[in-house]
This record gives C-alpha cells, sequence and structure tokens, in this order.
C-alpha cells in the first residue's frame, strides 16, 4: 500500500474533435471548424495533464463529519456515503499547466473559447484515466466522488483540509490551492473517491437549472431518504 501517494504525470490526451465539434454545434466544412482541429492538434502536442492520489483511512465518525487520516472534514453527505466503509481515496486532477499557458496566449474570442473546450477535455481524460489507475492498482468497485463546494453541505473552504491531506502530492502536479479557493490551474478537480454500491452523483442533490455540467437528473426527495438526521 502507497501511504505517500501516487503521481500520474505521463497522461497522454488525444481529444476527440469529432464529438467536441458536435458539442459545440460547429459544421464541417467552415473555417471555424478547420480553425479548432487545428487548435486540437497543437493541444494533443503540448498538453501534459496529471493527477494524484492516496489511500486514506477514514479514522472516526460524528453525526456530520468524519476524520481521515489527520484532517476532519464536515459533511453530513459525504459522512453518510462513507458510512460503510475504512478507506478513501482523496486526489487532485488537471489539464495541466503547460496547456493553460499555451491557451492563455490567445487573445481572438473564438480561439479563447476552443482552448477552454480543450482543456476541459483535457481534464475529463485525465479524469477517466486517474480513475481506471485506483481501480486497477486496489481492485475497488464502482468509485463515487464528492468535491468540496460542489454542495451546500460541504464548504468550499474545506478545499484547505483536503490539500492538507494530499501533503505535497498537489504541487507535484503543479496544482495550487489559491486564497479564494480556487484552484490553479483552472481547470482542475479535487476532491474525495470512495466505493459505492448504488453510484453517487453531486447534481442529484443539486437543484440548479439548466447547468451544462449536469450528469445526473435532481432528485428532490434523495436527502430526506438517505442523509436527513
Amino acid at each position: 500500500m502507497n501511504m505517500e501517494g501516487i503521481a500520474l504525470d505521463k497522461l497522454e490526451f488525444k481529444p476527440d474533435c469529432d464529438l467536441l465539434i458536435k458539442k459545440m454545434h460547429l459544421k464541417e466544412g467552415r473555417p471555424e471548424t478547420d480553425r479548432f482541429r487545428e487548435m486540437a492538434l497543437v493541444a494533443q502536442e503540448v498538453s501534459k495533464p496529471k493527477a494524484f492520489y492516496k489511500i486514506s483511512r477514514i479514522m472516526s465518525r460524528s453525526q456530520n463529519s468524519m476524520v481521515v487520516d489527520n484532517q476532519e472534514f464536515e459533511s453530513r453527505i459525504l459522512r453518510v456515503n462513507t458510512d460503510k466503509l475504512n478507506r478513501t481515496f482523496p486526489f487532485v486532477v488537471t489539464c495541466g499547466t503547460e496547456l493553460t499557458s499555451w491557451a492563455d496566449e490567445f487573445t481572438d474570442m473564438l480561439d479563447k473559447l476552443f482552448a477552454d473546450e480543450l482543456k476541459m477535455a483535457a481534464l475529463r481524460s485525465a479524469m477517466n484515466k486517474l480513475q481506471e489507475d485506483i481501480r486497477a492498482r486496489y481492485n475497488t468497485g464502482e468509485l463515487s466522488q464528492m468535491n468540496p463546494g460542489s454542495l451546500d453541505d460541504w464548504s468550499i473552504y474545506e478545499q484547505k483540509k483536503l490539500f492538507g491531506l494530499l501533503g505535497n502530492g498537489a504541487s507535484r502536479v503543479g496544482v495550487k490551492l489559491l486564497s479564494s479557493m480556487v484552484m490553479y490551474p483552472d481547470k482542475s478537480e479535487s476532491g474525495i473517491f470512495f466505493e459505492k454500491e448504488k453510484k453517487f452523483i453531486n447534481c442529484q442533490l443539486c437543484p440548479a437549472e439548466k447547468c451544462p455540467s449536469r450528469q445526473a437528473d435532481f432528485d428532490s426527495g434523495l436527502y430526506d431518504r438517505e442523509y436527513r438526521l
């Protein structure tokens, strides 16, 4: 068991141009579509997405919090979701400083939009590879995740505790936590993976409408059924 954590710093990014073009409602044969494909080729060469994670023990629990290694996290939903577990996988994953620096050079609004989409695609690709690595190394079942600030139940300010739990892991993959609790590079994600037979997705408890990042429908009765005291 690697208690110090594992850095995945040689991840590849191969943009699925057809999928991204469809997502952005671009049309083949148009100059802007050709431009996007051109940028995607450069992004593939420039990008070095990375991730870091570790295995951490759940030391104790109360009604609305839990202690993971040496950090106490205040979230009833997180506590309930991990109620039958003794281990979790704190993580941070990023599109990488290399791709971010490349994207920051653009001034044209359309180029900036395309670069942003490519950074997000690189992040999602790295996230998938991160989960694959955890499942392969630790023989886990289905992985769910929670992220500080994704729900009112778990404050964004608990990012400090999460980064404390990760130790120097975030800096090893080039991620910084700013005083605003925002991460740099901006297309980075941090949180805790855990095994759960019935997959949990933050969106199930989020009532926000017209969210472009929504991954599951809002379940208005879920909190009362599973999390209310």
